[in-house]
């Protein structure tokens, strides 16, 4: 597709080609913050895509090597932590969590906006706890 929007995505998105062992760079730091959570430990995720295109009214996802919608998965996630987790989602359209797994919405860029400030509270949640021991 020729149009500049499109283009742009594209290039956007085709900059890295998801590895196994490597994590996307647009959730990298949501994943690092996550994994500094006590407890959590992170198992699988990926950026999505970056943007849809519409063209005469139609809507197109850009070819790309990532997944339709961003996610988190989980492989230790206390239950403790899920708790103010879903506390937290409250406050953001973007994100939802079903067992062990935060999904995104739709919104891509801010689902990964949105979780690393999710992680960040939970850091903050769980750290000011110790503290008060």
């Amino acid at each position: 597709m020729s149009l500049p929007q499109y283009q742009h995505i594209q290039a956007i998105e085709s900059q890295f080609e998801p590895k196994y062992q490597e994590l996307d760079p647009e959730i990298r730091q949501a994943v690092e913050r996550f994994n500094q959570v006590p407890g959590v430990k992170t198992q699988f995720s990926c950026q999505g895509v970056t943007g849809m295109v519409e063209f005469q009214g139609i809507t197109f996802l850009v070819v790309s090597p990532h997944e339709r919608l961003a996610y988190i998965t989980f492989a230790e996630f206390p239950y403790s932590i899920e708790v103010k987790l879903r506390e937290h989602l409250t406050a953001y359209s973007a994100a939802r969590y079903e067992n062990k797994r935060l999904l995104s919405s739709g919104n891509n860029v801010a689902f990964r906006e949105n979780v690393v400030r999710i992680a960040e509270q939970l850091i903050d949640d769980f750290a000011g706890a110790r503290d008060h021991r």
